[in-house]
């Protein structure tokens, strides 16, 4: 999304306040003069864009609808919903596989519930639900602190507000017979469920303001039989999301290839109005272990923390982001579980005034897990950076970490913030406030989401 792209600037303008003030500096190196005139055109085009409050709009719109779904509904859909599951779904006994599969849903298993060889040879099958069978035509509505289930041509979730306006989520399912399968959750802890998806579902989100994005999911595998074992299997996964608004018309595409070796590649597009303005690419994903029965234990209770404490490690061979089809991002990561730890803790203590060494720590872990260089496209120089602790603001003990830029042929890393027009660093601190007021957004939905998901999910008390 837009936010992206300008989340992307925001990181590259703080690349530019870095830890020695060389405002007086005269520069006479025409690269970072390219590049900083680069800056600018990007900040000003972004800080123009609608999209990034209308992202913001959309977000508070979501938010406030899950949260105003009714307990007492929710657990009532529940119940409607895993009656129906249970009656439509097909046992599947182990003893009518053949050992070829029986080896491929035993991979599966033991990945996606940390199963253990005792636990796995008490099981005789498990269930499986057809997607298009159970929810292709279920409608799911939601009005006056109720649920309602009916009929429908897709499966559609709906709410109706006070003001009788509708905000609307559609899935168009396909046949499932060539699909994917994934084993999701336990019947009490015990039976797995395996859930069976068509290749390509169809996506349609309409907003009571009347916006609109229709999308795509597509899912495969070569893994034999379909089954996906996230960490084991070759599979592709791609994404697509084509919003409209107020005359505009834009597509955002991100794809995910997985090798048998555990290596993950990820290509993100985002074209806006018929213009490339960000292409992300990463390569050699690897080495990222998951503690599984950690995974599995979060629930509604536990911290953003509590999900980073799930990774370990993690290694990105080759990071790069082009913005604007001009200012180029390169580099890799070395650790990133220590990296995404490190950033959030920063998080959790900006606007608390924490000294130097309390920022500190966190910067050279930062700096020990990434290594990323700046350029523009087609040129061949690059400047070197590294993250420092920078005092914010001389009124106040507050320290974050920046990053120092320096093109080669320069004595010192610049901070080239100071030297920006007043209305560059308007657009800066803009987009800095649009940027916080979206990752705010972002947390509060997934924290009810979290919680309302809870709710549902909990078969135990079902069954």
């Amino acid at each position: 999304m837009q936010w992206v792209m300008a989340a992307a600037l925001i990181c590259g303008l703080n690349v530019f306040t870095a830890c020695d003030d060389n405002k007086d500096q005269p520069i006479d190196n025409q690269e970072r003069q390219a590049f900083e005139a680069a800056l600018s055109r990007a900040l000003d085009e972004a800080s123009k864009d609608v999209r990034l409050e209308k992202g913001s709009e959309v977000l508070q719109g979501l938010t406030d609808i899950v949260t105003s779904l009714d307990e007492e509904a929710l657990k009532e859909l529940r119940d409607e919903v895993i009656q129906t599951v249970l009656l439509n779904a097909d046992n599947v006994f182990f003893e009518n596989l053949s050992d070829e599969e029986n080896a491929v849903v035993h991979k599966c298993l033991v990945e996606r519930f940390a199963m253990t060889e005792e636990e796995y040879s008490e099981l005789v099958g498990f269930l499986m639900l057809d997607a298009y069978k159970v929810f292709g035509h279920l409608k799911v509505t939601f009005k006056d602190g109720k649920s309602t289930l009916s009929e429908s041509d897709d499966f559609v979730v709906e709410n109706i507000d006070k003001d009788g306006r509708s905000t609307s989520l559609t899935i168009k399912f396909t046949d499932v017979n060539d699909g994917v399968r994934f084993f999701v959750t336990r019947v009490q802890d015990i039976t797995p469920i395996c859930i069976q998806f068509p290749k390509q579902v169809e996506i349609m989100l309409k907003t009571a303001d009347g916006l609109e994005m229709p999308g795509t999911l597509d899912l495969s595998s070569k893994s034999p039989f379909q089954y996906i074992s996230v960490m084991g299997d070759e599979w592709h996964a791609a994404f697509s999301l084509t919003p409209q608004f107020d005359g505009h018309h834009d597509i955002y595409d991100v794809t995910f290839d997985h090798s048998t070796e555990n290596v993950l590649n990820v290509d993100m597009d985002v074209i806006l109005d018929g213009v490339e303005k960000l292409n992300f690419t990463a390569r050699g994903a690897h080495d990222l272990d998951i503690d599984i029965k950690k995974l599995n234990s979060l629930n509604s209770e536990s911290s953003f923390v509590d999900f980073l404490s799930v990774f370990n490690g993690g290694v990105v061979d080759e990071l790069q982001a082009v913005i604007n089809n001009e200012i180029v991002v390169k580099g890799k990561i070395n650790d990133f579980s220590t990296c995404m730890k490190a950033v959030d803790n920063i998080r959790m203590l900006a606007g608390t005034n924490p000294g130097f060494a309390a920022i500190d720590v966190y910067t050279q872990q930062m700096n020990a897990s990434m290594d990323v260089g700046y350029s523009l496209k087609g040129h061949t120089t690059a400047a070197s950076c590294n993250l420092v602790t920078y005092r914010v603001s001389p009124d106040a003990e507050e320290y974050l970490p920046y990053v120092a830029l320096q093109f080669p042929g320069e004595p010192a890393p610049m901070v080239a913030y100071d030297r920006m027009s007043e209305q560059d660093k308007a657009n800066y601190r803009l987009l800095h406030n649009h940027i916080n007021a979206l990752g705010m957004g972002v947390k509060d939905l997934l924290s009810t989401l979290r919680e309302k998901i809870q709710i549902i999910s909990s078969l135990d008390d079902m069954i």
